[in-house]
């Protein structure tokens, strides 16, 4: 009986044997399951952090440490497999945890550029297959130097273009007195207006613009524009909070031309006006 139970063990494949308890493994069956254990993992873990907009070094971490912990788990608890019998933790997973890496990386960057650029197409027509509205935001300062962090310039106007999918889109326009509301308006915007806005957008992504908020206001406008796809920023141009040209121009405040300037002022001088449309 003995060894007809210890022939069928032999009968069993490494992947039927990776969901049984109490078998005898070989060392390389063990690495083996090891190995794709590890690859399914990283791919899912990648999967879920693009998901979820996560980024940075803490995500890089969290995937090395859960890549050596939950193979541990997987055969000390699971399989009921000593370690030891084989090696050591280190000696299982060989060079699994390198591999795995570079697919939990390219399964992370490719659905985050996936991602990114649903967004950027849901920007540009106004409407997608989920319920999350495009925000188009424009906030005017008043002109004049503030103090980044302790003196904010005042604001002079705000005007806020929401739109839903199969809806038109809502405008709301707020005009300060000393940084405070004095008059509110709220309307409606008919499509061939919101295409106007979608166009005029298009032509400010066209311009120069650093991708970090803060740094001087090189159009000189005294504007900050942001478009969102309900909490995801598209596209944006948020200078610094004092609004002021650079001193000493850098090297991105340099690539801006008058023609820019120019550009700038008009796209955003034409979404005010065509936001307006909404009050009559």
């Amino acid at each position: 009986m003995g060894v007809e139970a210890k022939e069928n063990t032999q009968r069993l494949t490494v992947w039927q044997k990776a969901f049984l308890r109490d078998e005898n493994w070989k060392k390389d069956e063990l690495r083996e399951a090891v190995f794709w254990l590890i690859e399914a993992f990283s791919a899912a873990l990648g999967l879920v952090f693009g998901v979820l907009g996560l980024r940075g070094l803490p995500c890089l971490m969290a995937f090395f440490a859960s890549a050596i912990a939950v193979p541990s788990v997987y055969c000390t608890s699971f399989l009921g497999v000593d370690e030891q019998d084989y090696g050591g933790k280190m000696e299982i997973l060989g060079d699994s945890v390198g591999t795995g890496a570079a697919t939990f990386v390219l399964a992370w960057l490719l659905n985050s550029l996936a991602k990114k650029e649903t967004v950027q197409n849901m920007s540009t027509t106004g409407s997608s297959n989920n319920s999350d509205p495009l925000h188009i935001t424009l906030v005017k300062y008043e002109s004049g130097l503030g103090v980044p962090g302790i003196m904010p310039p005042k604001l002079s106007s705000t005007v806020e273009i929401t739109k839903h999918p199969e809806q038109n889109a809502k405008v709301t326009k707020t005009e300060f007195i000393d940084s405070k509301p004095s008059n509110s308006q709220q309307g409606e915007l008919a499509d061939g207006g919101f295409s106007t806005v979608l166009a005029m957008v298009d032509d400010l992504k066209s311009l120069p613009f650093r991708p970090t908020p803060g740094g001087p206001d090189v159009f000189g406008a005294n504007t900050v524009v942001q478009v969102r796809q309900g909490r995801n920023v598209v596209w944006g141009y948020n200078p610094g909070a004092g609004c002021a040209v650079a001193d000493s121009p850098d090297e991105f405040h340099a690539s801006v031309t008058d023609e820019h300037r120019t550009k700038f002022n008009d796209a955003v001088n034409k979404i005010v006006a065509t936001s307006n449309d909404a009050f009559i």
